[in-house]
């Protein structure tokens, strides 16, 4: 015998928090959930680890602090949007932290390749800004920022890493970067770069900045677990 128990609320007797069930269907859930168990159907797999939308201006380092669980594989980092808040000569960057957080950036580091492409309308081309040799460093952008005068010269970003986790693999890192237009001109550029650190070891945390200590704003970001 099947039976079937009908109700708009569940709720402890220890709480006025209810688990409520709309007439759709619809389930909806006031307070953290455990599973004991395997949950499909979760968001492709995706685990949000952190976020933020508060807009943070004066930045020169915004740092992230990365999961080092063995319980995924790759993270995924969207950046809602950067502005350099000067005219500067300088790019986007990145560097990584050890396992104990302490920043990696110096002798032969990092190495990149990247793909650019370019227009002002008028003039285009794609080309490359390569360092296989090894810097202090992780070059996101070919091309200067924007000054953040208005929405064209500021910039998003979607940026995967992979490995971060293992003691025994170096971690790799796409970023493919939105449109900006560079402050010394009209053109825009986008860019998407493949980089590794040059060691193997656990990175516990991610820089993100303009080179030379340039001020820049944040508009938030957020860090996913792609589980395995």
């Amino acid at each position: 015998m099947t039976s079937i128990l009908k109700v708009n609320n569940i709720q402890s007797s220890a709480s006025n928090a209810a688990v409520t069930i709309a007439s759709s269907g619809a389930l909806t859930i006031p307070q953290a959930v455990t599973f004991s168990g395997t949950v499909t159907g979760d968001n492709n797999g995706l685990e949000l680890v952190s976020s933020s939308t508060t807009t943070q201006t004066g930045l020169t380092n915004l740092q992230i602090t990365l999961p080092t669980t063995d319980d995924f594989h790759e993270l995924h980092l969207i950046v809602r949007g950067f502005k350099s808040e000067t005219a500067t000569n300088n790019y986007w960057g990145l560097t990584l932290g050890d396992a104990g957080g302490s920043a990696i950036n110096t002798g032969a580091a990092y190495k990149y390749m990247g793909i650019y492409g370019y227009s002002n309308g008028s003039s285009h081309g794609v080309t490359h800004n390569p360092e296989v040799t090894g810097g202090t460093y992780g070059r996101i952008s070919a091309h200067f920022p924007g000054d953040g005068s208005d929405d064209t010269e500021t910039v998003d970003m979607d940026i995967k890493i992979k490995h971060s986790n293992k003691s025994d693999r170096y971690t790799r890192i796409n970023v493919m970067t939105g449109f900006e237009k560079r402050h010394t001109d009209a053109y825009i550029t986008t860019n998407f770069v493949g980089m590794i650190r040059n060691a193997a070891e656990v990175n516990a945390n991610i820089n993100l900045f303009v080179t030379a200590n340039s001020a820049f704003t944040s508009y938030g970001y957020g860090l996913y677990k792609v589980k395995s």
